[in-house]
């Protein structure tokens, strides 16, 4: 897999925000592939959002999986909400806008109402997330599945960056 500066480079884009970096956004162990791009064509809040791609077994794409993407028309404001870094006490992902015949990389706020006119890329949870899939808990023990549990957290968590 690509770093995140070779995947930048590869769009030659007109600007890139300073702060989407390796550092504010880790690779994750694992990339699926944009397969679905959701324009809801409304207001939404982030809830109703990873709901709507949630309901046709997709989750948010990461800013890997974005700029990995080949097929972005270069205009479209397509946002990764799969990735999230802490900046200035506020969460931000990052999004591909094609403003005015430029090509940008900026960052957005996370936790905002996103307009009729954006895009979001996303990937079949299948792709990636097969596994994550629970082990059978074939034993009674409290325990065990405590741990079985907390085991199937870790994992997960190297998909979601916050």
């Amino acid at each position: 897999m690509k770093t995140l500066k070779q995947l930048i480079k590869n769009l030659k884009l007109d600007y890139v925000n300073s702060d989407i970096t390796e550092t504010n956004f880790p690779k994750p162990e694992k990339v699926g592939k944009v397969s679905k791009l959701f324009h809801l064509d409304k207001h939404l809040t982030l809830e109703e959002v990873i709901s709507e791609l949630d309901k046709e077994d997709f989750r948010p794409a990461n800013v890997y999986e974005l700029l990995s993407w080949k097929d972005w028309n270069g205009k479209d404001f397509v946002v990764a909400l799969g990735s999230v870094a802490r900046l200035d006490g506020r969460r931000r992902v990052p999004y591909l806008d094609g403003w005015d015949a430029l090509r940008e990389l900026h960052l957005g706020w996370f936790d905002a109402w996103w307009d009729d006119d954006c895009r979001f890329a996303a990937v079949r949870k299948s792709d990636t997330l097969d596994s994550l899939k629970p082990e059978p808990l074939d034993s009674c023990n409290l325990e065990s599945r405590v741990e079985k549990l907390e085991q199937d957290v870790d994992k997960l968590r190297k998909f979601l960056v916050f």
